[in-house]
């Protein structure tokens, strides 16, 4: 037989502890991917719907704000494409 760990009942606990630690965080982030999941089905609004939304606004006040600034006149703010609102004009 060769050398003994002294030290080996305490490594094993302690590698023990760690996969049981990660063992729960996998089992905590899959059921966060689970509920993530199920709810951006349901009743959240998905991004393009809440971009729309918020470009509105923004175009809004633009549009109001402009003519505040400059005593009158008119301004607008659109997208280079409308189907694709993620594209970045060259």
């Amino acid at each position: 037989m060769g050398p003994v760990n002294l030290d080996a009942v305490q490594e094993y606990d302690e590698l023990e502890e760690r996969i049981n630690s990660l063992r729960h965080r996998t089992m905590t982030l899959t059921t966060a991917r689970r509920e993530l999941s199920t709810s951006s089905r349901g009743s959240t609004p998905r991004p393009q719907t809440l971009f729309a939304e918020t470009f509105a606004q923004v175009r809004t006040n633009f549009r109001e704000m402009f003519s505040e600034l400059f005593g009158g006149g008119r301004a607008d703010l659109a997208l280079m494409d409308e189907n694709d609102p993620a594209s970045i004009a060259d």
